[in-house]
């Protein structure tokens, strides 16, 4: 870790530094230098103007005048007869103060402008894509969020390459993200292994008889590959001077002829096949340590090596991409379809239809969203077969099936992950009876030995009624209850149903009586206005023989008044 930390300390780079102190001191050097500088001008003016006037026109060139002043006792100082001024010997005294301080032990940056020169230049590469023998290609390397914060370089790199026009090969690697110099591994690894392949394929397909489903000369190849990668890297961390562990990354490659895919793997990126049966998969297996963000590289010489048949087109993805697709282990690898999905179902036919598809994937994975959800650095490849496709099933893709399973797999990782939520706690209507337990067998409950000396101290006071009353009720008192309750129980939901029963017959009724009603209202309305004629002539007639009958009730009201009172009259005198 030292040699790193040291090894990283050569590769800063800065300009010399000046202190405010420093400054100051340079500033009083400069002017000091700058007024006995012209105080000897002048005095040799005076002494020899003579002489100098004849030297600057035999001598005009600064070469000359340069030695004629040393010779006057100037020293370190280049002084142009024609530029005699304050500025130009200011700027004279800042370079030959800096080489002096240099030469005085101050702080030095040659060491670590060196150390960059022997870094080489890279650059993330532009998103590249191809058409060729009914073949599509894409490849996409963008700098993460995370790196772009925190001003890191982006360690992703990926590229592919034809063979004859037949062939594709594709490479992706991702820096391991301790390793400060990881791009320039990933970048070695991807380069140095497509070259590898791409003479290890021309060289085989030259010979006669050669058939490219051969898993035993294709893992051969694979194999060479990825050993020429890891030793290539070697070369470079001795190049640069560096510990080949600053310059570890992963390794992915995939060898493709439009229906047989073989691939080479190292650390914990990822292929997704599409066959032509509709089924997609992983089909590589993500090599990782037991940390979580541990890796194995390509470094560890842990390779993999597969083949896919009937394979009508895959993805190639780094971990950034591939873990927001594509479930983790425990999940079953389970693959998010309808992100992959534009990859396989955009048509193309030729090498200007891929360019724009590439284009829009590339802007894709640029957009606030994406960028939100995944903000490691990105790479990803897309190669599909066009014809092939066509004639190919069509995957399904369930999204309330994905959707349910991820419940399903949250639930279980939050039960595994917090046990205790899990628990029941007990409920507040039956406790647990914590005294119980550490009751022996046999003891009988404290409650109940309440309970009998309650009885006998009652039975002293009411020896004849109350335990005889008591014991009744303790027997009988669950049973009667329970009884009761079912009974009550029963005779409501009978009742309530009986009641439902007759309100909706009585429902009935009440709209068939409505009906009847304004049945019977529209007859009257018509009746009624029939016989209005009658009635106003029969009321008059009433009236009349009303009036008649009133007047002669009255009448005899007034006769039987007149003879009550006479018999009164008559009979008061009768009394006197």
């Amino acid at each position: 870790m030292e040699e790193i930390k040291k090894e990283n300390d050569t590769m800063e780079t800065a300009s010399p530094k000046v202190t405010d102190t420093e400054s100051e001191e340079i500033t009083a050097d400069i002017t000091e230098d700058t007024e006995n500088h012209e105080k000897g001008h002048e005095e040799e003016k005076k002494v020899g103007r003579e002489e100098e006037e004849k030297d600057h026109k035999e001598k005009n060139s600064e070469a000359d005048h340069e030695k004629d002043s040393k010779e006057n006792g100037e020293t370190n100082h280049t002084i142009n007869s024609k530029k005699d001024n304050k500025e130009d010997i200011e700027k004279d005294h800042e370079k030959n103060s800096t080489t002096d301080s240099k030469q005085d032990g101050e702080t030095s940056h040659e060491e670590n402008d060196e150390t960059e020169e022997r870094l080489p230049e890279i650059h993330l590469p532009d998103p590249t894509s191809g058409y060729e023998n009914d073949i599509s290609v894409f490849c996409i390397s963008q700098q993460g969020e995370s790196h772009i914060k925190n001003n890191l370089p982006c360690q992703d790199r990926s590229g592919f390459r034809w063979v004859n026009k037949q062939i594709v090969i594709a490479s992706i690697a991702d820096g391991v993200g301790s390793c400060q110099l990881s791009d320039y591994g990933a970048e070695t690894a991807v380069k140095s292994s497509l070259d590898f392949l791409e003479e290890f394929l021309k060289v085989e397909m030259s010979q006669p008889g050669f058939v490219f489903d051969t898993p035993s000369r294709m893992k051969m190849g694979l194999s060479d590959a990825m050993q020429y990668a890891f030793d290539s890297v070697e070369k470079q961390a001795e190049e640069l001077e560096v510990l080949s562990y600053s310059l570890q990354s992963t390794l992915t490659l995939a060898v493709y002829d439009g229906t047989t895919l073989y691939f080479a793997h190292a650390g914990d990126d990822g292929i997704v096949a599409l066959d032509k049966d509709g089924i997609y998969a992983m089909v590589t297996a993500r090599i990782k340590g037991e940390e979580a963000s541990s890796v194995f590289p390509l470094q560890s010489k842990q390779w993999t090596y597969g083949k896919v048949n009937n394979t009508v087109g895959f993805v190639m993805a780094t971990d950034g991409v591939l873990d927001a697709f594509v479930r983790p282990e425990s999940e079953n690898n389970r693959v998010y379809y309808r992100f992959i999905e534009p990859v396989f179902y955009t048509s193309q036919t030729d090498a200007e239809s891929a360019k724009s598809n590439c284009n829009d994937w590339d802007e894709y994975l640029k957009t606030e969203a994406y960028r939100n959800a995944v903000t490691d650095d990105i790479t990803f490849v897309g190669v599909v077969n066009q014809k092939a496709i066509q004639k190919s099933q069509k995957p399904v893709f369930d999204d309330e099936a994905w959707n349910k399973q991820t419940a399903e797999y949250e639930k279980k990782r939050r039960n595994a992950l917090y046990p205790s939520q899990n628990k029941k706690s007990p409920s507040k209507k039956n406790p647990v009876d914590k005294k119980a337990e550490k009751r022996k067998e046999g003891e009988p409950r404290r409650s109940s030995n309440y309970n009998g000396h309650r009885e006998m101290s009652e039975s002293k006071r009411d020896p004849g009624n109350h335990p005889k009353q008591r014991s009744n009720y303790n027997a009988n008192y669950n049973t009667n209850c329970n009884a009761n309750y079912n009974e009550r129980r029963f005779n409501y939901n009978e009742k309530r149903f009986n009641y439902n029963e007759n309100r909706e017959m009585i429902v009935n009724g009440v709209k068939q009586t409505f009906a009847g009603v304004v049945d019977i209202s529209v007859g009257l309305k018509g009746a009624v206005t029939e016989m209005s004629g009658e009635i106003l002539s029969t009321v008059e007639v009433l009236s009349e023989q009303t009036a008649e009958r009133i007047r002669q009730s009255r009448m005899q009201k007034n006769q039987q008044k007149l003879n009550t009172d006479k018999l009164d009259t008559n009979k008061s005198n009768t009394n006197k």
